[in-house]
C-alpha cells in the first residue's frame, strides 16, 4: 500500500475502488459507528439493508441505510426516524426488534434484528410454495403483530409478502413500518 489519502465520501459500503496513486483495489468504508458492514442483504425504495456486526454487543444485525440524493433530503431522514421509533414502540414476538438509530458519515441508519429465514415472498416463489398450514401460521402471526401495533395506535399500511420475514427458528416477523401512521394521522 502506498498510504496515499483516498476520499471515499459518498461511496456505498463494500464497493470496490482503486487507489488513484498506486491502483491497489480497496473496499469502500465498511464501519458505521459501532457496526462493521459484512455483506449486502437487499435494496429497497428507501435504501440498502446490510448484514453488519455490532462490535459492542458482539452480534450480527440488519443495518438499513437510507439512500440520500445529493444534498440530502430531511423528509426521507424523518421518515426513517419515524419508522424506527414506531417499530420500537411495539414490543411483540411478531414485530422486528429495533436496536438503534443513528447517523454515520452523513447517512442515516437503523440497526435491527437480523432475520435470516427469508421473506414470505421468497418462500411463495420456491418450488412447492407455502403449504396451507404454513399460510395459516403466517396469517395468525401477522394478525397478532398487527394487533400489538394497533394497541400502540399504529396502522402498518404496507402488509405484503416481502414485509413478512422469518427468524432462524421460523418465527414470523412483520417489518417495514415506513408507511405506518398513528391512528388519527394521515
Amino acid at each position: 500500500l502506498c498510504s496515499a489519502p483516498l476520499d471515499m465520501t459518498g461511496l456505498s459500503p463494500l464497493v470496490e475502488v482503486s487507489c488513484p496513486a498506486c491502483g491497489v483495489p480497496l473496499w469502500a468504508r465498511s464501519i458505521w459507528n459501532q457496526y462493521e458492514i459484512l455483506d449486502t442483504l437487499g435494496e429497497g425504495g428507501m435504501g440498502t439493508v446490510y448484514l453488519a456486526r455490532d462490535k459492542y454487543l458482539r452480534r450480527n444485525v440488519a443495518l438499513k441505510v437510507l439512500r440520500l440524493e445529493e444534498g440530502g433530503d430531511t423528509t426521507e431522514t424523518e421518515k426513517l426516524a419515524d419508522e424506527a421509533r414506531m417499530t420500537a414502540l411495539v414490543e411483540h414476538p411478531n414485530i422486528i426488534k429495533i436496536y438503534n438509530f443513528g447517523q454515520s458519515q452523513g447517512e442515516f441508519y437503523v440497526a435491527m434484528e437480523l432475520l435470516p429465514g427469508g421473506s414470505l415472498h421468497d418462500r411463495m416463489h420456491q418450488p412447492g410454495g407455502v403449504s396451507e398450514e404454513q399460510a395459516l401460521h403466517v396469517g395468525i402471526s401477522v394478525a397478532e403483530g398487527l394487533e400489538a401495533a394497533l394497541r400502540k395506535g399504529l396502522v402498518h399500511r404496507d402488509i405484503k409478502p416481502a414485509n413478512i420475514l422469518f427468524a432462524e427458528d421460523g418465527k414470523v416477523k412483520l417489518v417495514d413500518f415506513g408507511l405506518a401512521t398513528a391512528l388519527g394521522g394521515s
